[in-house]
């Protein structure tokens, strides 16, 4: 198995495993944040991190040659899912939330990219989702969860927007480097998100404690993470990499038992192990079927 053929799906991964950290982060923000001024600093700090280190690393900024329409439909879908996903947490909570967004993410993707591509998911796809979702379902189930339509339906909204951002980002990375491309995804959706500082606190931000967790969001489960997927996204298809992505409610599962002391059942572990396994037959299988047909 070629280093290449692995490169993508480790790069998705281990942006996945960035975004992970942000549960654990806002459990650890002051008491005033909200959803909304912690995904609006998020994106912008984001935004300024990934303008800092192109400058640090001496690189020029390239202004031509954009992808607008996907520029823009990254960024509309980016927005929407901050919206729809924690709005929906207010009707069914985290557990029941997470599990339908993100579950609902692959198989939207694999919808998606056989529309769009006009061909059928890989095969590491298709065990690999399965195992990934029920091991989600046992990772997260709650007796007695509310399950509210309307919270489940922006649920369900939020897991197609992410999956639009999976199948459609590819283009943004054609004239562009991934830092490039989400410095300005970033940026535009923090501007779309500024309308909301104006009816929540904002004031916790500028404490010790405020400054030190959106400063975590936004360099390790924006600028980094945003990176590492866009640039994974290159050559991992849309399909795989949105059942990776899995890979961010098991790691913040792992963060939650060992950081913050939180119990750990055994479907707890049961879904984890799964969650576990799914990556690695996406990771070992599709680097095997890249590394079969680079080797006729």
């Amino acid at each position: 198995m070629s280093q290449t053929s692995l490169k993508g799906p480790l790069l998705v991964l281990a942006g996945s495993l960035c975004f992970s950290t942000s549960g654990f982060l806002q459990a650890i923000a002051p008491g005033e944040a909200t959803p909304y001024i912690v995904a609006g600093c998020r994106m912008l700090i984001g935004a300024v991190a990934l303008f800092l280190f192109s400058l640090l690393a001496g690189k020029k900024l390239n202004l031509h040659n954009w992808p607008v329409k996907t520029l823009f439909v990254y960024s509309l879908a980016l927005w929407a899912y901050q919206i729809t996903f924690f709005n929906s947490l207010l009707f069914v909570g985290v557990a029941v939330g997470t599990v339908v967004s993100i579950g609902v993410t692959p198989i939207a993707s694999g919808i998606m990219s056989t529309i769009l591509e006009k061909k059928a998911p890989p095969r590491a796809w298709y065990p690999a989702t399965l195992l990934a979702v029920i091991g989600l379902i046992l990772m997260n189930s709650v007796e007695g969860a509310p399950l509210d339509p309307f919270g489940l339906a922006l649920s369900v909204f939020a897991g197609i927007c992410y999956a639009v951002e999976l199948t459609i980002a590819k283009p943004l990375t054609e004239h562009h480097t991934a830092e490039e491309s989400m410095m300005v995804v970033m940026f535009l959706v923090g501007l779309g998100l500024l309308p909301f500082f104006f009816f929540y606190p904002v004031s916790w931000v500028l404490t010790a404690k405020g400054l030190a967790v959106t400063t975590g969001l936004g360099v390790i489960t924006a600028a980094c993470a945003f990176s590492l997927l866009v640039k994974g996204l290159k050559t991992t298809p849309p399909a795989i990499a949105s059942t990776l992505t899995l890979a961010e409610p098991m790691g913040a599962a792992l963060l939650g038992i060992f950081a913050l002391g939180e119990a750990c059942s055994t479907k707890t572990a049961i879904g984890i192990a799964l969650i576990m396994a799914s990556i690695l037959v996406l990771v070992v299988l599709q680097g095997k079927q890249r590394s079969e047909s680079n080797h006729p």
